[in-house]
């Protein structure tokens, strides 16, 4: 499959993280236990999100369980069942945060995870459904929260992160910017703003064209803030102090336009020096975007909040977990045109969590939101997903998806591309209830190629609705303005109405920049830097490489549209002999990913330029990196009382490094620990397994995950073990 129709594919089967929904029907109805079996945490942190690009939503939580720290990504198997069994366990946190977001524009799902111990901030890159630690430089944090958005209008996600940290000031609040794909200090408001027990959150609530960020959490001095920090825009993109709200700690906040309005409402909950709090608070639109308290509800903090039209009426309803001073708490307050009413209380009266986690999702593609829970009951650790699934003649009728919008025009000026398009419409329900114009929200993806997201991502990782959209209306038309050049630009939009449904306009393109004498300069550009690899060292364990490369003296007249790009694959860490695997153009980028590549191979790159100019001379080859397999087993079905009793588990390292080397059960449940954290050397390595757990009992027959953790690098490989 070809870069272009690979793109569609990914797209079209799921645009956006975890809120968006699959085209299709939705019903009322009450939440009620799955019984779905999950890892039991609380100091938690749960999200949703397609990491494998099949269509359903994935779970990753984190937490403690008392005994044990976890971070694991759980597969959601589709229909019919739609049950979820572990994936991946990444290095276990609580009291930290986590998000997904396609920070690499290659067109998968990333994943940013905060916490303790450490503290530890570790970027997660996405290798074809493997999570490799990217290696970024991040200040670990606790107490803290982590949120992906746009942040200076140039098409590929930053990151704002706020917590405590051993690190001088200990209190942080950093922009990180992204630049390609590395991360560096944006703006750093530590010094004077730096907060723990931190809550974070994008959203364009001034309607200006790009994302001002909220910020709640306790100040070195003991004061409790929130304020809404306002993004300056072009072309400075630096955020300031606009609007002071009542301060929290142990809280938490979230945007989302609950009047249908037009513009982004904001909600509030946590310990205030006036006491628990849950407020409200009302963009007054327009004029001034002021926000203005419009609801005070009972108080809770230690908890989670989260938008989502979970009756399918056509507005935003809110569901929270927490503590409200003498109950765990987990309540939906129904939204009746602005009102807020208690609606449902679904582990019972005044029952619920604290110390925890929520978030909306239609984890079983039937149209309506489903919830997953985390948190501490008052006596254990829960981690639960409640579904939504009654009968289709619940009282508000079938959710059906909204029109997608017709794109209007699209302008491009001194390196700012303009798209404008108009309102979408969303359709009336089988008793006519809809989310009105002015109450929907867009996405966009915009790309070199035909299906492509490579220059604005469309898979977006940052809370409910707002925070990863931004908007700008007028006469009923919609502008959003990028910082983004290339030779040509394909793009769409998408309608998404409250209760998540979702549907994308058709792909409009401009191709003609070139023709407009942007590309002026006759002469050739330089030749590239020698491509190297991202993974560092003379080895890795992924068989999907990423090169990258520069362009030195890049002079704006001469813009580089194309890069022809050679990788070839030898046996010998020379080089030769060898065999060329890609020989191609690779269009307007400085990183290309190279898949199918094979075990115990080396592979080298080099790249020429193109511009308007001409081709530039090739640059030199690149040094070799070797792929080698980090896990294997080498008897994957064990009989533990014959004399096929053994499995032996291979593993290769690269350099001398730390192992965890542990057995989990399909709900994700440590089994035994084989190798715990002890130092090895570069060689390869066995370890036996008979098929006991830490006490020495022969486990249940099954299938079990044989799960290695190094520095930088996870694996995992199942094991079948029949009595």
């Amino acid at each position: 499959m070809n870069m272009a129709a690979k793109k569609i594919s990914l797209i079209s089967g799921l645009a956006i993280v975890f809120w968006l929904l699959p085209n299709g029907i939705g019903i009322a109805g009450t939440l009620h236990d799955s019984d779905i079996s999950l890892t039991d945490v609380y100091q938690s942190s749960v999200a949703w999100g397609d990491y494998n690009n099949d269509g359903d939503l994935d779970l990753v939580l984190t937490g403690f369980d008392g005994i044990n720290r976890y971070c694991i990504i759980y597969q959601n198997s589709g229909s019919p069942g739609y049950n979820f069994t572990l994936h991946q366990s990444l290095t276990g946190v609580s009291q930290g945060s986590l998000a997904w977001g396609d920070y690499d524009r290659d067109g998968d799902l990333d994943l940013i995870v905060t916490g303790l111990p450490g503290p530890v901030s570790i970027l997660y890159r996405n290798d074809e459904g493997i999570f490799i630690d990217s290696g970024e430089s991040l200040v670990g944090v606790w107490l803290s929260s982590v949120a992906w958005g746009d942040w200076d209008n140039d098409g590929d996600l930053d990151l704002a992160l706020a917590g405590y940290s051993d690190v001088p000031p200990f209190r942080h609040f950093i922009i990180y910017k992204n630049d390609p794909g590395r991360f560096t200090e944006g703006q750093n408001l530590s010094t004077t703003y730096g907060v723990q027990d931190a809550s974070l959150a994008w959203a364009d609530y001034d309607n200006d064209g790009d994302l001002d960020l909220a910020v709640a959490g306790k100040k070195g001095t003991g004061e409790l803030v929130t304020e809404i920090y306002k993004n300056s825009g072009y072309p400075n993109y630096s955020l300031s102090e606009g609007q002071t709200l009542s301060g929290v700690e142990s809280g938490s906040l979230a945007w989302g336009d609950y009047d249908n309005d037009g513009d982004l409402d904001l909600a509030l909950m946590g310990s205030s020096d006036e006491g628990l709090i849950l407020k409200i608070y009302q963009n007054s639109g327009p004029t001034d975007h002021i926000l203005g308290e419009s609801t005070s509800l009972a108080g809770v903090a230690k908890g989670s909040l989260a938008w989502g039209d979970y009756d399918n009426d056509g507005d935003l309803d809110l569901a929270l977990c927490g503590y409200d001073g003498s109950n765990e708490r987990f309540l939906i307050y129904r939204n009746d045109e602005g009102t807020f009413n208690p609606d449902q209380e679904p582990m019972g009266t005044n029952k619920g969590v604290q110390r925890g986690s929520l978030a909306w999702a239609d984890r079983d593609m039937d149209g309506d939101l489903d919830i997953v829970l985390t948190g501490d009951d008052g006596s254990a650790a829960v981690s639960k997903i409640f579904s939504n699934d009654e009968s289709q003649s619940g009282s508000n009728g079938e959710n059906i998806i909204p029109s997608p919008p017709t794109i209007l025009d699209c302008k491009y000026s001194n390196g700012k591309l303009t798209l404008i398009w108009s309102d979408g419409a969303d359709n009336e329900t089988s008793s006519g209830k809809k989310t009105p114009s002015l109450g929907l929200y867009y996405n966009l993806r915009v790309g070199t190629e035909r299906g492509a997201d490579d220059l604005v991502a469309a898979r977006y990782g940052t809370p409910l609705l707002g925070n990863f959209l931004s908007r700008k209306k007028s006469e009923s038309q919609n502008t959003l303005t990028f910082r983004v050049y290339g030779k040509g630009y394909y793009w769409s939009v998408q309608t998404i109405d409250t209760s998540l449904g979702y549907s994308w306009s058709e792909e409009s393109s401009e191709s003609s920049w070139s023709d407009e004498g942007v590309f002026v300069d006759t002469s050739p550009p330089p030749s590239p830097s020698v491509p190297w690899w991202v993974e560092e060292g003379e080895a890795t364990y992924s068989t999907t490489l990423t090169v990258r490369w520069t362009q030195p003296q890049d002079d704006p007249e001469t813009k580089i549209y194309n890069y022809h790009l050679q990788v070839k694959e030898s046996s010998s860490k020379t080089g030769d002999p060898y065999r060329l695997i890609l020989d191609g153009d690779v269009g307007e980028v400085l990183i290309k990913k190279v898949s199918g590549c094979k075990y115990w191979k080396y592979y080298f790159a080099q790249v020429q330029a193109q511009s308007g100019g001409g081709d530039s001379v090739w640059s030199g080859w690149s040094d070799g990196i070797r792929v080698v397999r980090l896990l294997n087993v080498s008897n994957n079905l064990i009989h533990p009382r014959t004399e096929d009793n053994e499995a032996t588990i291979e593993y290769f390292l690269i350099r001398p490094t730390w192992v965890n080397l542990k057995i989990y059960n399909l709900a994700g449940e440590l089994v035994n620990t084989l190798v715990d954290k002890e130092n090895k050397t570069e060689d390869d390595h066995k370890e036996p397994w008979q098929g006991g757990n830490s006490s020495g009992e022969i486990v249940a027959s099954g299938i079990y995950i044989v799960h290695i953790e190094t520095e930088g690098a996870y694996a995992t490989e199942k094991i079948c073990v029949i009595k």
